[in-house]
């Protein structure tokens, strides 16, 4: 039979099942309240009992896999171990799988202690987690560690840990490779959205012993939960790319009652071609819902724009694409775009880019190229990245911006464009191609 457990959602029950001592999840023992079951868990925007293909002892699993640290994790094995666990599901299980992107939760059946007393939006929680993550702390032999945090349940590859700061929670993120740049990326990313008056997330650097981060609060307000575009359309996605076909996404969207706004979401994807942002994968965006009335409120602010700003061309090649008007011609793997197309003007192309260009103004991002070349420099390891680098990203930033504003021109004074045609045709071709 295997050990039993709950799947609640705050402290209503939503199913019951067990797992086996493989770690499998061998049964289902009852569905308890399909109203607030995952979005994930359905088909077609409802609960399919009989679908033997993905059940849903199969999406419950894959639900508890998503829900702790990947094994792709820098330095996951050494943190680890200096915690004293066995593995990263042995790490999420210590917080009840708990996190602080929405109320879902597991316990065994009979459990004492409620969503109340054990939830991090509300309760103060360890550091101890979060600095053996961050490869900041050293453990001390016989002190007991608090495991029961939420950074346990983290996704994404790049190391971060939450903390409570002026009673607030923060999430602090690094970055990745010797120039750790995505930090400074999401800084960059911020000051773009804020000048364009776009929704987002404001991330600041961080600096903690000789190491930086980007750091930013929770965007949730009380009550509140994110659901990622992929939990909406999970039934709907290519499992070997993640990829969904933008007329699935937008009828999802509609056949849900999602508040999804076509504009803001185009102007999200305009800035993600002025970065070549290469992740705008399906979990990188999404919607906010009341976790107690399931009403929705809002689009979630853009978050995560860090591994753009071609992180992982080199100088030379940073060169190249200078050389070629801030185009990438053979080097275009660098700028692949998500989730509905893997290019990015071939993806713009599909919104109406008549009211998503009318609504930027596009001159407030002059001289952004300074701006990121500042932000750059503000590391305690700026020689780690050359100045001929940063001068080459600055540019290339202005380059593609200059790109950006002759779309938005060619575009606002032509006519005959209707969204999802491969190219209007007012668009010049040295615009639209690399």
């Amino acid at each position: 039979m295997g050990q039993t457990y709950v799947l609640y959602h705050k402290d209503i029950p939503v199913v019951k099942f067990s797992i086996d001592s493989n770690g499998y999840v061998s049964s289902i023992l009852g569905v308890m309240n399909e109203k607030h079951i995952p979005l994930q868990f359905l088909e077609n925007c409802r609960l399919n009992r009989d679908d033997n293909f993905y059940n849903l002892e199969d999406k419950i699993l894959r639900w508890i896999g998503d829900r702790h640290i990947p094994h792709s994790r820098e330095n996951l094995v050494s943190a680890l171990k200096k915690l004293g666990v066995g593995s990263s599901d042995e790490l999420a299980a210590k917080a009840f799988y708990m996190s602080l992107t929405d109320c879902y939760w597991i316990a065994a059946p009979g459990m004492e202690k409620s969503w109340a007393e054990l939830n991090f939006f509300d309760n103060p929680f360890s550091d101890d987690v979060g600095k053996i993550l961050l490869g900041s702390f050293t453990r001390i032999s016989g002190k007991a560690l608090d495991l029961h945090n939420p950074s346990g349940t983290s996704q994404g590859m790049l190391v971060k840990a939450w903390k409570i700061r002026d009673g607030k929670r923060i999430l602090i993120k690094g970055g990745s490779g010797t120039e750790q740049q995505e930090p400074f990326n999401e800084v960059l990313a911020s000051e773009i959205f804020r000048r364009l008056g776009i929704p987002h997330v404001e991330y600041g650097l961080f600096l903690q012993e000789h190491k930086h981060y980007c750091v930013c609060d929770n965007f949730l307000r009380h009550n509140e939960e994110s659901v990622s575009a992929g939990e909406l359309c999970a039934d709907l996605m290519d499992f070997s790319s993640d990829f969904v076909s933008y007329k699935d996404f937008k009828e999802r969207c509609a056949a849900m009652k999602v508040p999804y706004d076509e504009v803001l979401a185009g102007r999200m994807f305009a800035v993600d071609f002025l970065i070549a942002n290469v992740d705008r994968h399906l979990n990188n965006f999404g919607f906010i819902r009341d976790a107690e009335t399931l009403e929705w409120t809002r689009m979630a602010p853009v978050y995560d724009s860090g591994k753009a700003m071609f992180k992982d061309c080199t100088t030379y090649e940073l060169g190249q694409i200078i050389e070629n008007n801030g185009c990438f011609g053979s080097l275009r793997e660098f700028e692949t775009s998500k989730p509905f197309d893997t290019d990015h003007v071939r993806q713009l192309s599909l919104f109406p880019l008549v009211n998503v260009f009318k609504g930027m103004d596009l001159s407030a991002l002059d001289g952004i190229g300074v701006f990121y070349r500042e932000v750059l420099s503000k590391s305690p390891y700026s020689e780690r990245m050359t100045d001929e680098r940063k001068d080459l990203l600055a540019k290339v930033l202005e380059m593609r911006l200059e790109r950006l504003k002759k779309m938005s021109l060619q575009h606002t004074v032509s006519c005959g464009f209707s969204a999802g045609s491969k190219r209007p045709s007012c668009f010049k071709e040295s615009c639209w191609s690399y």
